[in-house]
């Protein structure tokens, strides 16, 4: 193929440059130019001679022209070498059905590994974020008795003059609530509460002590220096979830009373689910336990099975 294309190519340049040596009267004429040895030729009658010259002047005016030998042997080239990648390419075997499905069990397997661990990952991130907030709640409850002397926040009391702990720690906090709601605050929630609607993720230590129970609701503040073992005593743990437990928006919610725990009924090892006396701590927000902050202001994690009534009592 290549060698009927290089000699089509060389016959028409040939012809070309003789047409272009042919002088104005010779092309009138229909004589052909002389060549080494020859006299004067005639390439057939004066019609086809003229017809020939027509078609080579509407080809010289488009643009048409030979090929250089150079061009030519590179479109050969270019040519064999199309031919072999699509040889090559047509004896490339294919994957049978036995081979993908290898490699599907191989990456459903990875897939297996990788899922638990990027959950476990995850979950950690979240555990981080929900000890960073507790520790710069605690900041702020730091800062407030300092300048309350040394007097900080315990159980709420709806319509009365006993605000909620998180609403007497904005004025030490960087986040602030737009008109009273606290959606946009979200140094009070934890990212693994499940309500992403919950906007105060953590109950405080309402616990008292001095009724015949063993235990009452403190609403007073209470001094710091009447707590015996602030390290081992909780101040802030997770909010539990469940139908019973209420979602707060605002500060003025009626259920802000219902974020402090004061009962054993309130802890982690309860089964109630009672709108009053149920379950307030979380059991399992954090693996198997929740994140608390203590009164000498650390923040630690705590099993649920491990936490104990007189880890919320001042007086233990």
């Amino acid at each position: 193929m290549a060698v009927l294309v290089n000699s089509s190519l060389v016959d028409w340049n040939k012809r070309t440059q003789e047409h272009k040596s042919m002088s104005a009267e010779d092309r009138e004429s229909g004589r052909l130019p002389e060549r080494h040895g020859e006299g004067p030729r005639f390439a057939g009658s004066e019609t086809d001679v003229r017809k020939r010259h027509r078609s080579f002047l509407r080809k010289e005016s488009l643009g048409l022209r030979g090929f250089t030998p150079l061009e030519i042997n590179r479109t050969c080239l270019t040519t064999v070498k199309i031919q072999k990648v699509q040889e090559f390419r047509a004896a490339l075997p294919g994957f049978t059905l036995i081979e993908l499905l290898v490699v599907i069990a191989i990456i459903a397997l990875l897939m297996g590994i990788l899922f638990p661990v990027l959950r476990k990952a995850r979950e950690q991130g979240r555990d981080v974020v929900c000890r960073n907030n507790l520790r710069q709640i605690g900041l702020a409850a730091n800062f407030y008795a300092d300048h309350y002397g040394l007097y900080i926040p315990r159980s709420a009391e709806w319509g009365g003059n006993i605000k909620p702990w998180f609403q007497l720690f904005m004025p030490f906090l960087a986040q602030k609530p737009v008109d009273d709601d606290y959606r946009n605050v979200k140094i009070f929630r934890c990212p693994s509460y499940p309500d992403k609607e919950q906007t105060v993720c953590y109950v405080v230590n309402g616990w008292g002590s001095d009724s015949d129970n063993g235990w009452r609701m403190q609403r007073v503040p209470t001094k710091l220096t009447d707590c015996k073992s602030p390290a081992t005593t909780i101040y802030l743990a997770d909010n539990e979830d469940g139908p019973w437990r209420t979602i707060l928006r605002k500060a003025s919610d009626r259920d802000v009373t219902r974020c402090d725990v004061f009962r054993p009924s309130h802890l982690p090892s309860s089964d109630s689910q009672d709108i009053g006396g149920g379950r307030r701590v979380a059991r399992a927000r954090h693996k198997n336990g929740c994140n608390c902050l203590f009164l000498d202001w650390h923040v630690g994690w705590m099993a649920a099975e491990e936490m104990t009534a007189e880890m919320w009592s001042f007086e233990k």
